[in-house]
């Protein structure tokens, strides 16, 4: 319920400011900034949020059917290949850097644990997730 009223808030802001800004990012700063500052706590959206992740693929689905179903597919097949080929490369780097700042900063925030003792928990972390299912 919290992030569906938050994203009908961000839609609400998208419709008054009237900014060619989409409502969806508007509701991802708001919970973004509801978490930071302890408005939401995270364990009463971690649930909805990993469902969503799990269902994401399936979001792609229509707007692919829609572009397989164009007449002039040939005319665009390069450059959505090379848009797709761009962005997966663009996004695993980004990921990959954001995990090892992430890494570096609980490391040197005092935690004690080096960063591969961090990457190892995270690992049994994710497994006992996954177990718990």
């Amino acid at each position: 319920m919290i992030i569906i009223s938050i994203s009908f808030v961000g839609e609400a802001l998208s419709y008054l400011i009237n900014v060619p800004i989409p409502g969806a990012i508007y509701g991802f700063v708001l919970l973004f900034l509801a978490l930071l500052f302890k408005i939401v706590k995270l364990k009463w959206v971690k649930d909805v949020g990993k469902f969503f992740v799990a269902i994401l693929p399936l979001m792609f689905i229509p707007p692919v059917a829609a572009i397989l179903g164009e007449n002039d597919l040939g005319d665009i097949l390069v450059p959505i290949a090379v848009i797709a080929v761009v962005s997966t490369i663009t996004t695993m780097a980004a990921t990959g850097h954001a995990s090892q700042l992430v890494v570096r900063y609980k490391a040197r925030r005092g935690t004690g644990v080096s960063e591969e003792e961090l990457i190892a928990l995270s690992s049994k972390d994710e497994a006992q997730d996954e177990a718990a299912k």
